[in-house]
């Protein structure tokens, strides 16, 4: 599993690359601590600290919807009590990357640091429309989800991936390629009919969680449901 961790504090901020072991420091910016991923049987996050306007990458591993070149079911996945869209990735994976809203609008409207889209800090455009990205999906009503295209969340897109769109989330790294199949059901990119791949990674992003130290995310999985809690 790879992750990239994004650690904020008042002084300063660590890119750390658990794949690779690189730590590429930003002057200024120091994380007090080092989080660390936790995975279950077929669950699994990036990091056990969830705080600031970081994203935590939610990763499924199981075989019996790992198969990339069929339709599967979605898995049952949920942050905080609110459901989660998961997308297929290459590998068989299902992942999905969440944030907390408040931390982000704030550090989105902060006119004192000067943004390039599609670097540094840019966690990509916000969607008003959200529930355009999927053809037969729709997020829950609490979700706010900012995509990595660089277009508006209700154009329509080329849905055979014939049109290059170019990618404005910079936040998200090295994210999985979203399976591309014709299964039917279920099928289509990412194994969830999303409308078009430069739509990924998007992130689903929400406010009023709950106590910071009882964060719940539960893989709902037949009558035997995972959970970790972040904090």
């Amino acid at each position: 599993m790879k992750f990239i961790y994004y650690f904020f504090t008042a002084q300063s901020c660590r890119v750390y690359s658990a794949s690779s072991g690189l730590t590429i420091a930003i002057p200024g910016v120091t994380p007090e601590a080092l989080a660390a991923p936790k995975e279950l049987a077929n669950l699994g996050v990036s990091s056990t600290i969830f705080g600031g306007p970081m994203v935590l990458e939610i990763i499924i591993k199981d075989n019996n919807i790992g198969e990339t070149n069929t339709a599967q079911g979605e898995p049952d996945v949920s942050f905080d009590g609110n459901d989660l869209r998961m997308i297929q990735g290459s590998d068989g994976y299902w992942y999905a990357y969440v944030a907390h809203a408040g931390h982000v609008a704030t550090l989105e409207a902060d006119t004192s640091v000067e943004r390039i889209e599609g670097k540094g800090l840019d966690f990509g455009n916000k969607c008003d429309t959200k529930d355009v990205l999927f053809t037969d999906k729709t997020f829950g009503n609490s979700a706010i989800v900012y995509t990595a295209s660089n277009v508006t969340c209700d154009m329509v897109l080329d849905i055979d991936g014939e049109t290059e769109f170019s990618i404005h989330n910079n936040v998200v790294r090295s994210a999985k390629t979203p399976t591309a199949n014709d299964a039917g059901t279920n099928g289509g990119i990412g194994n969830n009919e999303l409308v078009h791949a430069s739509y990924w990674p998007f992130i689903q992003a929400f406010d009023q969680l709950g106590d910071d130290s009882s964060i719940k995310v539960i893989y709902n999985k037949g009558g035997s449901p995972q959970e970790i809690i972040v904090k």
